[in-house]
């Protein structure tokens, strides 16, 4: 199969949805998009799940498992398509240690909890190498003006160093991986059209 496939990472709030969107609509049926929808799927509050460390734990692992299937999936499933992903599993990542909270877990759930971890570190390391083409690590845009539930209450102090957080994280996987294919994006009202001057080079 013969595809691009381009995964759009960094902090809360930095338009990779809007970029993903206007991709869609300017390539059309080139573009295969897989939003992060699917951690939406329920209407549910971002800062109430938190609250709960073992439903959220739950939770994560549910929609990092189906991230997962989605990453693996496309290349097999698409020819001559570029496909596009809202996040990569470098963010869900930074999501699963940042946010779960496990000071309270027993041992078994904690055990559980690092099996998958063990897990989603490996799958991370096997993507990068056999389906990432290209990962944007995009700049957040400082200004909040999003408000729904998903959006975190407090995003305006946390989005910082999610950014600083899942940058360093990625840097560190492609460093010695596929440093090539990794693009840092700022957050000028340029960038789509760096993105999509990328995306063209690659003559898919």
């Amino acid at each position: 199969m013969n595809n691009l496939v381009i995964l759009f990472s960094g902090a809360s709030h930095s338009g990779k949805t809007t970029l993903i969107r206007s991709l869609k609509e300017d390539l059309k049926d080139k573009v295969i998009c897989f939003f992060e929808e699917i951690r939406k799927e329920k209407i549910i509050n971002i800062d109430n799940i938190r609250k709960n460390p073992y439903k959220y734990f739950e939770y994560e692992k549910k929609i990092i498992k189906k991230k997962m299937k989605q990453e693996f999936n496309c290349i097999k499933k698409y020819n001559n398509k570029i496909i596009l992903f809202d996040r990569s599993l470098i963010d869900s990542l930074f999501y699963y240690i940042f946010y779960i909270d496990k000071s309270k877990f027993s041992k078994n759930i904690l055990k559980n909890y690092n099996n998958f971890l063990e897990e989603i570190l490996n799958k991370i390391k096997i993507h990068i190498k056999e389906i990432y083409n290209i990962i944007f690590l995009i700049e957040p845009i400082t200004k909040i003006i999003r408000k729904d539930n998903f959006t975190m209450k407090n995003l305006k102090y946390t989005q910082y160093n999610e950014w600083e957080i899942i940058k360093t994280l990625t840097l560190g996987f492609y460093y010695n991986i596929n440093p090539n294919n990794l693009k840092i994006i700022n957050s000028s009202n340029n960038n789509y059209n760096i993105i999509k001057n990328i995306i063209k080079g690659y003559n898919l």
